[in-house]
């Protein structure tokens, strides 16, 4: 896949608004740390930025992790 449409592809998933743990609001980052079976959103929390572009690379490329590796190697 080419680096500009990865680029296109991943800016339409980081319009998406995630969020740890914010006051009076339930957290949204399940998706993303449901990826990582030893983390818990309370440990996840301020420490999931690198965990997102797994999350959106995954999602643009279907959900192949060797890919995913490939492209972020890029």
């Amino acid at each position: 896949m080419h680096k500009k449409k990865i680029g296109r592809s991943c800016k339409g998933c980081c319009t998406k608004a995630f969020y740890g743990l914010l006051e009076n609001n339930d957290t949204n980052i399940q998706p993303i740390i449901d990826l990582f079976p030893k983390w818990n959103v309370k440990e996840a929390d301020k420490n999931w930025c690198a965990a997102f572009v797994y999350y959106c690379c995954l999602l643009i490329i279907g959900g192949n992790p060797p890919l995913v590796e490939q492209i972020l190697l890029l």
